[in-house]
């Protein structure tokens, strides 16, 4: 991959592909263009296929902010602090989310101590907040993303994973978790499995 790639994501029919060398710009379509070509076989998602690309010009390159994440990551695994944290392309940043946004002053020390810049890092609230009691397995009602989800992939193979959230799509209550969890990858996976918590 290019050294200054810093990630890409559709906004309205662009495909923005994100650079901290802006040189890089031709290489890096090609490589998106691939990758895509690869994810998406037959043109199965023409608006990523078709969309315009775009260079974007960005401070952190993608392998700056996955280590940064990485080292967030442990030290939130060390203390231990329930969070969700991942890359924002869009924002060019470490984006962590804390529930009810408890333990932010904690956090961003934390991060201080790792010398990662605070401008690549941006800590949220976000909607619940766990009680110390509480872990990811118990059976939690109303259900809330981040739980511990048990999926039947058929009768003799289950998944654990990771709920991301539920909702209602097009009148049916649905819920969202990874792909990898899954029977059928980036689908619908109601008809072929059943999942509990």
């Amino acid at each position: 991959m290019v050294p200054s790639f810093a990630g890409f994501y559709l906004q309205g029919d662009d495909l923005i592909v994100s650079l901290t060398n802006m040189n890089d710009a031709q290489d890096a379509g090609a490589a998106v263009r691939q990758a895509i070509a690869e994810l998406f076989p037959n043109n199965s998602n023409p608006r990523a296929s078709n969309s315009r690309i775009v260079s974007h010009s960005v401070k952190y390159s993608f392998r700056q902010l996955r280590g940064w994440r990485d080292q967030i990551e442990t030290m939130l695994f060390q203390v231990p602090i329930p969070a969700s944290i991942d890359l924002d392309e869009v924002h060019n940043q470490v984006a962590i989310g804390l529930p009810g946004g408890s333990r932010a002053p904690e956090v961003t020390a934390a991060i201080a101590r790792l010398a990662v810049p605070s401008e690549a890092v941006r800590i949220e609230a976000t909607g619940w907040d766990v009680p110390d009691d509480t872990l990811l397995t118990d059976r939690v009602r109303p259900l809330r993303g981040g739980l511990e989800v048990i999926g039947e992939i058929s009768p003799d193979t289950f998944s654990l994973c990771t709920l991301g959230f539920s909702a209602v799509y097009s009148g049916v209550s649905v819920a969202l978790t990874n792909s990898h969890c899954t029977s059928q990858m980036y689908g619908d996976d109601s008809p072929s499995s059943t999942w509990y918590q």
